[in-house]
């Protein structure tokens, strides 16, 4: 791991000018943590073109880089921006704790905590800015396990409270809530704006335990010192933001008061000018979140189909929504990214949990292991993927039990090998993926 003395002493990179005018004026929101995040560049305007819709089809195929660890076996990538960032979370040694990350330039870094035990990066944009989640010092006195982390699978509970944050040149500031203990960031567009969800001080009789208080969607804009809330579907109690584009349009979820995870989202949603629209779904009562959307307006995210026994990936273009499938022989599957060519990525998992990695585009669903050769490593999950078609997710490692980050890397061209057939993950993987599934917002 390298330390942010060592990059600093390395670097040459300038800062850019957004950082000091937004960390002044979150610090009154929240104190201020130092934090081993790299000093960003200013984001080149002159990279490599996008390729365009139809220059991506062909045949391709993935370089995987498997990802370092904060001295643990298992680490999660949520997301890669244009640059080839990768912000996501890492066990520490010992398994006991994990901490957001960020991965550039063939290092990670250790982005710590807001003084609790636990920590995760969501979103890192093209100007560096990254955001996440973290444990606090503070004790919650309601208890309401906030953030509820899953540590080696398992939920770890805490008693303090959990904060959004936001880091600009090496400083975690925390973000505010609605008037309640708590907050969680999951979206961030280049503009620097965030999205996530936030407690209200509104005790709800009707929330499922440990949870107490309402949260609901909530934005928190550059150089502003408060958080602006959006409302929930009409009859839904609670909601969250998990994306924001260009344009400013959110999507996320909305549904009954209960700890954050899918099971909340009645209805999958979509914000414009800060009013919800439903998207719809496949008929099911619960899971029906929109998980992310592209600058053309292009959403996906999942929703159960009738009876609440399955789970569908979808696609939502222009008012209709279309449902990917899954892949041969499984029955859940769950669209997580979309990049500026359409490009979905996800998972897709059996009825016991063993999970691939997809990569969706042009009406065809396929399991990303098939398009790698070289690697050992069993791709569960495609988290994220930027405008250049580079992946990030989680994979399984049979040579070592462990549960890594990876990056798929896209090369034009034929495999120069046969591809892997799917393998039966072991029992504690599957717990693990079941668990994300269930809480995961």
């Amino acid at each position: 791991m390298t330390t942010i003395k060592e990059f600093f002493q390395r670097s040459r990179l300038a800062g850019i000018c957004l950082a000091f005018g937004l960390t002044a004026a979150l610090t009154a929101c929240g104190g201020m943590q130092q934090s081993n995040l790299p000093q960003p560049a200013a984001p080149s305007g002159s990279g490599a073109p996008m390729a365009t819709r139809s220059a991506a089809r062909g045949s391709v195929s993935y370089k995987i880089v498997q990802l370092p660890t904060l001295g643990g076996l298992e680490d999660f990538a949520n997301w890669i921006n244009d640059r080839g960032w990768v912000a996501g979370a890492a066990d520490l040694a010992g398994g006991r704790h994990e901490h957001a990350f960020l991965w550039r330039d063939d290092k990670i870094y250790d982005l710590g905590t807001l003084g609790g035990d636990n920590s995760l990066a969501w979103p890192v944009n093209d100007a560096g800015t990254v955001a996440g989640d973290s444990v606090t010092s503070t004790d919650d006195p309601l208890r309401e396990n906030f953030c509820h982390f899953n540590i080696d699978g398992k939920s770890e509970f805490t008693k303090h409270t959990c904060s959004g944050y936001v880091i600009l040149r090496g400083g975690m500031t925390a973000l505010p809530a609605l008037g309640g203990n708590n907050s969680s960031v999951y979206g961030l567009n280049n503009a620097g704006v965030i999205v996530g969800a936030a407690e209200t001080g509104t005790k709800d009789p009707s929330c499922s335990a440990p949870q107490k208080l309402d949260f609901e969607a909530a934005v928190w804009e550059p150089h502003a010192h408060k958080v602006r809330q959006l409302p929930p579907f009409a009859g839904d109690a609670v909601g969250g933001a998990l994306a924001i584009n260009a344009s400013g349009d959110v999507v996320g979820g909305s549904g009954i008061c209960a700890p954050i995870s899918p099971a909340i989202g009645a209805h999958a949603l979509l914000w414009r000018h800060g009013k919800p629209q439903n998207l719809g779904g496949f008929g099911g009562k619960t899971s029906n979140l929109a998980y992310d959307i592209n600058d053309r307006g292009h959403i996906v995210g999942f929703s159960d189909l009738k009876g609440d026994t399955a789970t569908h990936a979808f696609l939502w273009e222009d008012g209709k929504i279309t449902d990917l499938g899954t892949l041969p022989g499984d029955v859940f599957s769950f669209a997580f990214g979309i990049n500026e060519r359409d490009q979905v990525v996800g998972e897709s998992c059996d009825a016991s949990f063993n999970c691939r990695a997809f990569i969706w585009e042009d009406g065809v669903m396929r399991d990303l292991n098939s398009l790698v050769s070289g690697s050992s490593l069993a791709l569960t999950l495609a988290e994220s993927i930027n405008n250049k078609g580079a992946i990030t997710g989680i994979a399984y490692d049979p040579s070592t039990g462990g549960v890594p980050a990876y990056v798929a890397i896209p090369n034009h061209g034929s495999l120069d090998a046969a591809p892997r057939s799917k393998i039966a993950l072991p029992a504690n993987v599957r717990a693990g993926l079941q668990t994300l599934a269930r809480t995961r917002f």
